[in-house]
């Protein structure tokens, strides 16, 4: 418990700059962020062939946005209400097994500029 506390205490006393770092941003880079409701249905590699694949930043959010709601569509032709007898104590069997509903939210920024 005490070790667990001092991790705690270590991050509160961090200064803002502990978690930051600098990298070069050329001209056509982008920096793409997004929730959890992206990141945990599409793998990073298929979140950069989207960012990569497509010029235009709207058309790339539309995919990505249209890419997890066929996975969603699929989970849910999956879900079921009676679960595996390992499970029928288990509190948490409404999201292990059903999925969840979560939040598509992403950004893109690019640089258009000829700076870094």
């Amino acid at each position: 418990m005490v070790k667990h506390g001092n991790k705690l205490r270590k991050k509160l006393d961090s200064k803002p700059t502990d978690f930051m770092s600098e990298c070069y941003f050329h001209k056509g880079d982008k920096i793409f962020l997004c929730s959890d409701g992206i990141a945990d249905n599409l793998s990073n590699l298929e979140i950069s062939n989207f960012v990569y694949t497509f010029r235009d930043s709207r058309e790339c959010l539309k995919n990505i946005v249209n890419g997890i709601y066929e996975i969603e569509k699929q989970k849910l032709q999956h879900r079921t209400n009676n679960p595996p007898s390992y499970l029928k104590d288990n509190n948490n069997f409404t999201s292990t097994l059903k999925g969840s509903e979560d939040n598509i939210s992403g950004i893109i920024i690019e640089n258009e500029s000829e700076g870094r």
